[in-house]
């Protein structure tokens, strides 16, 4: 049994995976870590890509979806081909670098049973050079949390990025994730799931790993996704706190994150091209109940007009600018 899987879901990557894999390829010792990858239907040639990996690589496995499952449930299936005790989940564009994997062993030799690792990292433009916002965390050094009161008293965010978690297996083999499914989230949902009483390292360094961010990102370049990931994420925290797997103080942070930048993604959103589901609003009333803020974010806010939301999303960009 390897020690970590990185676990790779897919899907139309082509353009990125080979320089995905070619940076874990100088990272690795190839008898200590496995890579799953988990290809979910894609259209182009990226399980050719793959599976030409793996025929010169032992380590990797291939795995193909003959239909399209959607992102949640392939990170799961990758989760679940995956042997080693630790799970290190990687996008298809993004890039392990500067002794990643190394310091990963390192943390899991110092602490032999972690339950989970919190790496930082930067953000980066398509062609991986330029930062173009700050690191996900703003900590000056390592940190090492025995519960999860400890690590929400600091960061009051589980990880979202996919090579940001390093998580034990076992947290996925009970099925827990498919509270989860079709929050774009699953991975958050069941670190939630698991943090209660159990410890966490977190890693300062944002050189480790970057987050490419390209111009025509799937998550900006479409209203509803852009939209959907947004209100996804909230849903994650409402599952863990209605199963008691969270706190009342954690949820409300990110409630408050949420609506304190609502405004501004609907606004965005709309302008790109969103129209608010019928699935969109139950999940609103799912997560805030027929409260007043239930009320003023889907009677007010979602039902303003496509045109006046592009005006206003086109006056806070020049004024944004101004300001600077």
């Amino acid at each position: 049994m390897f020690l970590i899987s990185i676990c790779i879901p897919t899907y139309n990557g082509s353009g990125t995976l080979k320089e995905t894999l070619d940076s874990i390829f100088s990272e690795i010792d190839e008898e200590q870590v496995e890579i799953v990858i988990s290809d979910d239907c894609s259209t182009d040639n990226t399980s050719e890509i793959a599976l030409a990996y793996s025929e010169k690589h032992a380590n990797i496995s291939v795995y193909q979806h003959e239909v399209n499952v959607g992102m949640d449930r392939n990170f799961t299936e990758a989760a679940m081909k995956a042997t080693g005790k630790y799970i290190w989940f990687c996008g298809q564009d993004d890039i392990l670098q500067n002794g990643a994997i190394k310091k990963a062993f390192e943390i899991l030799n110092m602490y032999e049973d972690i339950n989970f690792i919190y790496f930082n990292y930067k953000f980066v433009d398509d062609g991986l050079i330029n930062e173009v916002m700050p690191p996900c965390l703003d900590i000056s050094s390592d940190k090492y949390f025995k519960n999860e009161r400890e690590y929400f008293e600091t960061i009051q965010f589980a990880p979202t990025f996919l090579p940001a978690i390093i998580m034990k297996r076992e947290f996925w083999l009970n099925k827990v994730q498919d509270n989860y499914f079709d929050t774009y989230y699953v991975q958050v949902g069941v670190w939630l799931e698991y943090s209660k009483n159990r410890d966490v390292y977190v890693v300062s360094d944002p050189e480790y790993i970057l987050c490419r961010v390209p111009a025509d990102s799937w998550k900006y370049n479409d209203g509803k996704m852009l939209y959907e990931t947004e209100l996804g994420k909230l849903k994650v925290y409402k599952v863990a706190l209605n199963r008691k797997k969270i706190s009342e103080e954690v949820f409300n942070k990110m409630k408050n994150l949420y609506l304190s930048r609502s405004l501004r993604t609907l606004m965005a959103s709309k302008a790109k091209g969103l129209i608010v589901s019928t699935k969109n609003r139950d999940d609103l009333k799912f997560i805030f109940g027929l409260s007043i803020r239930y009320y003023l974010h889907v009677r007010l806010i979602t039902f303003i007009p496509v045109p006046i939301a592009k005006i206003v999303y086109i006056v806070g960009r020049k004024l944004r600018r101004l300001k600077f």
